[in-house]
């Protein structure tokens, strides 16, 4: 796994925590999906997860969302079976007052993990 070293910066699941136009990460459950055999449950898990990072500039934007791509994509590791780079996006969103935005660099990622390290 690459280095990954970042500024303190907000990390939370679904939304940011307030109306926030400093650099912070906000994680997405898109899929999960549990493994099966004939036998029935294989305990293997598969959920696509999106991770947007957000930041006042492109760049700001960009830079976190590549330093996050550099350190999950090929990361196996615990439960973590493989993490897996899908696809990356860019947008702008507008901000509540006029000529206010903030970045958005989204990356999708694959993730097969299991619920114990078995």
């Amino acid at each position: 796994m690459a280095a990954f070293a970042l500024p303190p910066i907000a990390v939370n699941w679904g939304e940011a925590a307030t109306d926030q136009h400093e650099i912070h990460i906000v994680l997405h459950l898109i899929s999960w999906v549990s493994g099966h055999t004939m036998q029935g449950p294989d305990g293997l898990n598969t959920s696509r997860v999106q991770i947007d990072c957000y930041g006042p500039t492109w760049a700001d934007a960009r830079g976190v969302a590549g330093r996050v791509r550099a350190a999950l994509d090929g990361y196996r590791g615990g439960v973590f079976r493989g993490i897996f780079a899908d696809g990356m996006r860019q947008t702008r969103e507008a901000g509540a007052n006029a000529g206010e935005s903030i970045y958005r660099a989204s990356a999708d990622f694959i993730i097969h993990w299991r619920t114990s390290h078995a």
